[in-house]
């Protein structure tokens, strides 16, 4: 009996130390260039906790005083951003991007909270802030559209700017239950500049949506632009080409300095 007993106190232990193993082999993350296919991409790749305590996959490129929250669609992850972060990068500003919890390689979470990405995005601000950067601005596309500002409603102390491409006025989310995250509420509490891009023929978003926000939107400081075509998302700004991208870092350097 006692060597049946010893037997099977040390396969647990075993089994223990395996386990611990993988888990600490899991926390190494792949670079980003060869994860998301785009060569000379430098970032360095971490993992970070939210205030509710979700463990997220993110990664940084670049350096600066501003630091900019890239925010993804709801179809992918941090890959979304990855092109155009680099860009942003070169203009002297630090870039996070990262997965929501449920996404990518971040911790999944079940309940209620599996809906609270807006809380990924006040734990990408923190982190922002605790590697230097002064002043956050955030962009998100679609599903980080509504995410952006919904964070942004109750981020202290204030960002300098949020910019929202291709923004539902409202999204679902799938924890054990659907979860709405309203943005349309969130909007009209947003006290920080706004820039909301859209485009005519959204397949998936309609135009009309992003004008809803931006009618609701109680802030002075807000601009809707609305370019023709049918892309969507983080597509609208490469298909927009260096008078979007312009457009942005624009607006960055007019609200966060540089």
């Amino acid at each position: 009996m006692r060597s049946s007993l010893a037997w099977a106190t040390a396969a647990v232990a075993l089994i223990s130390a395996l386990l611990a193993g993988a888990a600490a082999g899991a926390t190494e993350l792949p670079p980003l260039a060869g994860r998301c296919s785009v060569p000379n991409v430098h970032a360095t790749t971490f993992r970070f906790k939210t205030g509710d305590g979700v463990l997220l996959d993110g990664a940084v490129i670049g350096q600066g005083r501003v630091g900019i929250v890239l925010a993804h669609e709801s179809v992918g992850d941090l890959c979304n951003w990855v092109f155009e972060g680099n860009l942003l990068s070169r203009q002297g500003l630090r870039v996070l991007m990262f997965d929501y919890r449920g996404f990518g390689l971040s911790a999944k979470v079940t309940g209620s909270r599996a809906a609270r990405i807006d809380l990924d995005i006040a734990g990408a601000i923190g982190e922002l802030r605790r590697r230097g950067s002064q002043k956050i601005v955030l962009v998100g596309a679609s599903l980080g559209g509504a995410a952006v500002l919904a964070a942004a409603a109750s981020a202290r102390p204030p960002l300098a700017g949020v910019v929202c491409i291709s923004a539902p006025d409202s999204a679902f989310l799938r924890g054990d239950q659907y979860a709405v995250l309203d943005s349309t509420a969130a909007a009209a509490r947003v006290r920080t500049p706004l820039l909301f891009l859209a485009a005519s023929n959204d397949p998936f978003v309609p135009v009309r949506a992003t004008r809803k926000l931006y009618q609701v939107a109680t802030v002075k400081d807000k601009r809707l632009v609305v370019v023709p075509g049918y892309s969507h998302g983080v597509g609208i700004v490469g298909d927009g080409g260096s008078k979007l991208r312009n457009l942005i870092v624009t607006f960055i350097r007019d609200h966060a300095g540089s």
